[in-house]
């Protein structure tokens, strides 16, 4: 069995509800597959490890703490807290090892990026935000150009 096939293994018999994340609940056996894939890969690979904690109604910041722990001792080189909120980025950022990623709101909901690096982001994401707005400016000007 290849590792990717062993990877997805572990996955299987997944309940409703469990976190998905690479690509489903954070274990032990997952921990070394990933880190025997990271290893392999060495720098051709950037692991921005997405800890679901908050988004899953997990609100605990030691929660997300504990989780991203894991990620670090298996190799990821940044994790994502999706769905932290701004001001809980301190703490995230006090208690986690490493580069701490944050999403930036182009359409004004949130602090802008440089204020989510004084609290504490390292790296600075947009998700589809910039995408979403490239297409709504799309449409307006198509929109213009009818008869």
């Amino acid at each position: 069995m290849s590792k990717v096939e062993a990877f997805r293994a572990l996955h299987h018999g997944r309940v409703p509800g469990d976190p998905l994340v690479l690509p489903g609940p954070w274990d032990a056996a997952s921990a070394r597959v990933f880190a025997e894939v990271r290893a392999a890969a060495g720098d051709r690979l950037f692991v921005n490890a997405r800890v679901d904690t908050f988004l899953r109604g997990v609100t605990d910041p030691e929660r997300t703490i504990e989780r991203a722990a894991l990620y670090g001792a298996a190799g990821a080189d940044c994790v994502d807290p999706i769905g932290a909120p701004a001001d809980v980025l301190p703490l995230l950022r006090a208690g986690i090892e490493g580069p701490l990623n944050a999403l930036a709101r182009p359409a004004g909901d949130g602090p802008s990026p440089a204020g989510l690096g004084e609290r504490g982001a390292t790296r600075i994401t947009f998700g589809p935000g910039l995408q979403r707005r490239a297409t709504a400016a799309l449409r307006e000007i198509a929109a213009g150009l009818r008869p």
